[in-house]
């Protein structure tokens, strides 16, 4: 879920990237760190839970 808040964050980092809107007040910027930050958070709970879901199948 945190991965797929990252990819939107990334998304609206363009509106103010190529545009003078700011989405929520915020530069482009801050929504690349949140989208970074979302990302590598999402990512790191994908590799910590896959090798406890193949851990959990193989001693069941």
């Amino acid at each position: 879920m945190t991965w797929a808040i990252g990819i939107l964050c990334a998304l609206v980092s363009l509106i103010p990237l190529f545009t003078s809107i700011q989405p929520l007040g915020a530069d482009f910027i801050v929504w690349f760190f949140l989208a970074g930050l979302m990302t590598i958070l999402g990512s790191t709970a994908v590799m910590v839970w896959v090798p406890l879901y193949l851990l959990d199948v193989r001693t069941a």
